[in-house]
């Protein structure tokens, strides 16, 4: 009986194995020769590497440490592009990212033996889409422009094609998987598929058996399973002669309260525009329109939020005695206030000199990766012994150099950190006064070679400044103007004894 038991269950291993083998040798592949063909009509979008020599560091940087690849490149891979005519190449609109600020103004495609071409002008554009199509100032030899299939169904096997990683075009197989309708209005029927995805396949093609475009891989799946998502190609039937921009739940909060407001944000624009322009336009407007937002928020909170509300100098009067810095914040109905105590470490530079900082009660919930290059703090920095006053509080390098001196902030090349001594003087700075009339300082840095901005808030202090210092990437930004958001400073009560 345990004979017969073990043959049968034998048996049937064996028969499930040759069925699978079966059915692998039944995937269909691109052909050698097709994909020699699409090469020449799927390139790379890359954007140039950025460098600021206004930075200096502690040592040099070890670039060295990098892989050959990654040292020797010019140029950052953000994605990928196809020939849809002899003139005209289609991505998705997220790969130029033009709604959100960006210290990248310049775009590219780049073939395979890396030969780059620059992107002359938009032609169509889609937010909601999530497709673009643009031009180039000059050309590739050989172009060969892929053709649209717009029949599609679950089961057929299809192809991601794209700069995968940064690494060059590749293509990879799996199958539709199933039809999702798209998520605002449900207008359209978005593909999933089971192609493996990854970053740098944005804007490429998802490809049939015959080399065909059936949809423009917008989206792979965050939950580590190759169910990424496409918008298909018929969409683009509908692209018009302007540029649709639109962002879903645009909200405005009030930092250390729980009011907020959300809205809609639509914009259109005419084309044809270069990248730069049209950019200039979307992020103009995407700011207006927050700053409408933050204006409608304070005017419904006005009388009960800091400083008119009627309650709040009764609790802050009786709050016990703040030492350093400090946040004020309200209950739900704003009728009651209470200041919580920041413990600031002490950073002892000289004689008579110490940087006091703490991290933003606001961040610290905020998932960071103990590698982190973000710098979000609260800090006072004491002037240098012999340094006049007015001349500290009018450098913001000079601040911002004293507190990398007591708090270092690193950049990350490769496992290796470095720290950075000095960002040189900001990109832009302006003074403003809050409704208090107290005078602020807000600076500006741009940080090129990460995408990324450094700013700062400072009050004028006996010894010498009180600042809150925060990083964020460009694209996070919504393009800072300054000064900056007036509830950034007043919704933080930077105060000391010695006030």
């Amino acid at each position: 009986m345990k004979f017969f038991t073990t043959f049968c269950c034998a048996t049937l291993f064996l028969l499930l194995l040759c069925g699978n083998v079966l059915a692998n040798n039944n995937i269909e592949f691109l052909d050698k020769d097709l994909i020699q063909d699409l090469n020449h009509g799927i390139y790379e979008v890359v954007t140039p590497k950025l460098e600021d020599d206004k930075i200096t560091y502690a040592r040099k940087l070890p670039f060295d440490k990098l892989d050959y690849v990654e040292r020797n490149e010019k140029y950052r891979s953000i994605g990928t592009a196809f020939f849809i005519n002899e003139k005209e190449l289609m991505t998705a609109e997220h790969v130029f990212g033009l709604r959100y600020f960006s210290l990248n103004k310049d775009f590219f495609i780049r073939d395979s033996s890396s030969r780059v071409y620059s992107v002359n002008t938009i032609r169509k554009c889609s937010t909601r889409r999530d497709m673009l199509v643009f031009d180039l100032k000059e050309y590739p030899e050989k172009i060969t422009p892929l053709h649209f299939n717009r029949q599609v169904e679950i089961g057929d096997t299809v192809f991601s094609a794209g700069n995968a990683l940064g690494e060059g075009i590749s293509y990879r197989a799996g199958q539709v998987a199933s039809f999702t309708p798209e998520r605002v209005y449900g207008e359209w029927q978005d593909i999933r598929f089971s192609s493996p995805a990854s970053p740098g396949n944005s804007g490429g093609p998802l490809l049939n058996t015959a080399g065909e475009v059936a949809g423009v891989i917008v989206q792979r799946s965050n939950l580590g399973e190759n169910y990424n998502v496409a918008v298909p190609i018929s969409e683009a039937d509908n692209l018009g002669d302007t540029a649709d921009f639109y962002t879903r739940n645009v909200t405005e909060r009030i930092q250390g309260t729980v009011a907020s407001l959300t809205k809609d944000w639509g914009y259109t624009a005419s084309l044809p525009a270069t990248a730069p322009e049209l950019a200039r336009q979307a992020r103009n407007e995407l700011r207006a329109f927050h700053g409408t937002l933050r204006k409608e928020l304070h005017e419904q909170v006005r009388e009960k939020n800091f400083p008119d509300g009627k309650r709040f100098r009764y609790y802050l009067r009786n709050q016990s005695v703040i030492h350093g810095l400090a946040e004020v914040t309200p209950d739900i109905s704003f009728r009651k206030w209470t200041v919580d105590q920041e413990d600031l470490e002490k950073e002892p530079l000289a004689e008579g000199q110490n940087v006091y900082h703490g991290t933003l009660r606001s961040q610290i919930n905020r998932f960071r990766r103990p590698d982190s290059d973000y710098f979000d703090m609260l800090v006072i920095a004491e002037k240098p012994k012999g340094t006049d006053l007015k001349m500290f509080l009018d450098s913001p390098s000079m601040i911002l150099d004293t507190v990398l001196s007591a708090v270092p902030y690193f950049r990350y090349v490769g496992w290796e950190r470095v720290p950075i001594t000095s960002l040189g003087k900001p990109e832009k700075t302006e003074m403003w006064r809050d409704k208090l009339g107290r005078r602020w300082t807000a600076s500006l840095w741009y940080l090129q070679y990460s995408d990324k901005f450094l700013y700062s808030s400072c009050l004028p202090s006996p010894k010498g400044a009180v600042c809150t210092i925060m990083s964020t990437r460009a694209s996070c930004s919504q393009g800072i103007t300054l000064p900056l958001p007036e509830n950034h400073a007043t919704n933080w009560w930077l105060a000391m004894r010695a006030v």
